[in-house]
């Protein structure tokens, strides 16, 4: 049964080398894994080395789903000035060029994320064409389709092999259960034979007498 909290402390010292050398990027915390670990084992509360090995791959799988997570997001940040250039030369005015449409939508960009007014002043003119920071974001997806796609294909991969290490933990105790209770019934077996044979010998003993 799965305890309200298990801690690094309390893996089973043959398991903890399991743990010993977690999947994680130079970027990331060995406390946050450590915590999704114990969050996992105490909802799964594995009771021997197969569950243990089941509950890492959960484990794995479910830190290798967040990281990535974080990457789409970084990946999406990471176009946004490439979105917001394309969408400020779509809009330029040709009477306020000062340089090029392109040259102009690269400053504009660099200002943005450099100058408060000048990004309020961006931000009337997209809205003059129905435009906000989220169409930003929304060109920003298309320029990544291609990558996110990949990830995203990644992502549903990484939580089916989650998925179906819980779903291998249930059919592992099912079998362990069932091996148990049939070991149980056999252990009963030789005993309900021997009652059986017991109860026929004194009911032939105890029959009626024959009469002289």
């Amino acid at each position: 049964m799965a305890n309200d909290h298990v801690d690094a402390s309390q893996i089973p010292d043959e398991f903890k080398m399991l743990f010993a050398r977690p999947p994680i990027l130079a970027t990331e915390s060995v406390g946050d894994y450590m915590l999704l670990l114990e969050n996992t084992a105490a909802m799964i509360g594995p009771e021997d080395a197969v569950e243990w090995m089941l509950v890492k791959t959960m484990v794995d799988q479910s830190w290798e789903l967040l990281s990535l997570g974080r990457a789409r997001a970084a990946m999406i940040d990471g176009a946004r000035k490439e979105a917001l250039i394309m969408i400020l030369r779509s809009i330029i005015e040709e009477s306020t060029i000062r340089i090029s449409r392109e040259q102009d939508a690269l400053e504009l960009a660099e200002d943005w994320f450099n100058d408060n007014e000048t990004k309020c002043a961006i931000v009337e003119h997209l809205n003059d064409y129905n435009l906000d920071e989220e169409s930003i974001t929304a060109e920003a997806i298309r320029i990544r389709v291609r990558e996110l796609e990949q990830l995203e294909r990644m992502m549903a991969n990484k939580e089916a092999r989650r998925d179906y290490a819980r779903r291998e933990i249930d059919l592992y105790r099912e079998g362990r259960h069932l091996r148990n209770m049939n070991k149980f019934s056999s252990s009963k077996l030789p005993r309900i034979a021997g009652s059986h044979e017991s109860g026929s010998s004194l009911a032939a003993s105890s029959g009626p007498e024959r009469r002289e």
